[in-house]
Order: structure tokens, then C-alpha cells, then sequence
């Protein structure tokens, strides 16, 4: 099951890291009387050799914002998804899920013990990462 996406494309998501916690929130253009749909997904990259195991899935709050606390240090791939969570767990843990097609869908970050970094990736659908 697929929820609705929203109507204008290219909605930018800006994701924040500082010590173990993710935050994001949707930028760009859209109407700001609709409520957004969707998941974000935060999915460990290193320390871990058979898929892309799932550290955290949150739905998206109605403003688009997005929050992960207490994330170990390491690399991480952070999206926002249109599709349930649901979708998006079985994906991700999915010997087989397509790490070049998320990647570049998605964005790759590092979490550090201290210190900060940001990174852009863009509201995706399932259907862009695995078609």
C-alpha cells in the first residue's frame, strides 16, 4: 500500500546529524494547508556485510519533520519515503536491497561521537530504488 506523494516534485529534505541524532525536515515547495505523508528511515551502512538492516523507521510528521535519537556512531543512509513503512522495512532488510539505486536516491551520511554534519536528499518512492 502506497500513500499519496505529494503534489510537487523535487521536495528537498534537509537532515541534520550532531552525536548519534537525525533530524530532518521537508523544504521547497509545497502547500503548507496539506498535510505531508510518508516515512523516513535512518539504515546502518557500516559494521554490517549482509543488507541493510533497519536502525530506525518514523512516520513523517504532518509538517514533514522527522527526528532519530540515539544512533550509534557509524555511516548511515537517511531517505524520506512516500511509501509506508511497512514497504520500506522490508526493502531495507532485504538481502538484496539495491545499495547503489538507494544511495543515490538517498544520501549517505557519518555519525560521529561529536560534531555535526548535513546532507539533502529528496521525498523518493519505493518504485525509484527498485524498478
Amino acid at each position: 500500500m502506497t500513500l499519496l506523494c505529494l503534489a510537487v516534485p523535487n521536495v528537498v529534505v534537509t537532515a541534520s546529524q550532531t552525536g548519534g541524532t537525525s533530524q530532518g525536515v521537508l523544504d521547497g515547495l509545497r502547500d503548507p494547508d496539506k498535510n505531508v505523508t510518508g516515512s523516513a528511515s535512518v539504515a546502518l551502512l557500516s559494521g554490517f556485510t549482509d543488507g541493510l538492516p533497519i536502525v530506525r523507521t518514523a512516520p513523517l510528521n504532518t509538517d514533514g519533520s522527522f527526528s532519530f535519537a540515539g544512533l550509534e556512531p557509524g555511516k548511515y543512509i537517511t531517505c524520506a519515503w512516500t511509501d509506508l513503512a511497512p514497504e520500506v522495512n522490508a526493502l531495507m532488510q532485504s538481502a538484496s536491497a539495491p545499495k547503489q539505486r538507494l544511495e543515490q536516491a538517498c544520501a549517505a551520511v557519518t555519525i560521529k561521537v561529536e560534531g555535526s554534519a548535513q546532507v539533502q536528499v529528496r521525498q523518493t518512492s519505493i518504485a525509484d530504488v527498485t524498478r
